[in-house]
Order: structure tokens, then sequence, then C-alpha cells
């Protein structure tokens, strides 16, 4: 079954009128399913990204709903992440909920070779300026 997120530019395309978000990557099991540039469908069996890592994590970590933001940093080169989860408040619920979401990016095919440093902030009320000096790349925002 193919799955797309909604991103309210919706269009039918392809072979029988698939339903596709030119937002989200599509996966359909373990096959990554994209659009080229002509609008056509396209299938590997090696997963492929049609954006960039920081992208898919913000947006991985985005289904934790309690997750404020989340920064992404390059540490000598591609193969290297720092990812910062900010949360408000701690809650080990919520943490639970971000280390599975941690787990599942560090699970995928996509991230083959790359080494994760993975951490969360609770922000306890203050602004994320106050608490996070060089922030790297703002992935994903509440």
């Amino acid at each position: 079954m193919l799955r797309a997120m909604s991103s309210g530019n919706d269009r039918l395309v392809g072979e029988g009128g698939i339903l596709v978000s030119s937002t989200v990557p599509t996966a359909i099991g373990n096959t990554m399913a994209w659009l080229d540039t002509r609008g056509r469908w396209a299938r590997s069996e090696a997963p492929r990204l049609i954006y960039g890592q920081e992208t898919f994590i913000g947006f991985e970590m985005s289904l934790v709903a309690e997750v404020e933001a989340v920064i992404v940093e390059r540490i000598d080169g591609v193969k290297n992440l720092r990812v910062t989860t900010v949360i408000d408040q701690r809650d080990p619920a919520v943490r639970a909920k971000v280390y599975a979401r941690e787990r599942a990016i560090m699970d995928s095919d996509i991230f083959s070779g790359v080494s994760f440093d993975f951490h969360v902030v609770s922000r306890m009320g203050s602004p994320l300026e106050d608490i996070i000096g060089n922030p790297g790349k703002l992935a994903w925002k509440r």
C-alpha cells in the first residue's frame, strides 16, 4: 500500500492515478518511491531521499507531538550527525517516544554508515536561544 502525507498540493499521477504528495518522500515497504522531474513514478530497491538527511530527520522526529524543534549539525563531514531534539518539559514518557524515533532513524537503510550523536534538551519554559548557543541547521520546528 502506498502512503503519502498531505501537503495541500496533492495530485493524481502515474498509472492508476496514485495520490502523491510533493512534500514528503513516500515508502512502499522497503522500496522508496518518488516523482522524477517529469512527474513520473520512479522506484528503487535501494532507499533514496528526495530531501536532505536533515529534513528527513526533522520529519521523523516531528511524529512525536511534544517535540518543538529538531536541530541537525554535521560533524567531520557527512557521515557524522549531531541531532538535538527540543522538548519543553522533562517527561520520561516523552523521552521514550523520542528515543523510539531515534532508533527508527538509526535502523533506516537510508542512514547506512552514518554515526549519530543524539541529544534531548528540555527547555523548561526558557527560550531556545538561551539553551542552545550554536544550533546548527534547524531541521524542523513546530
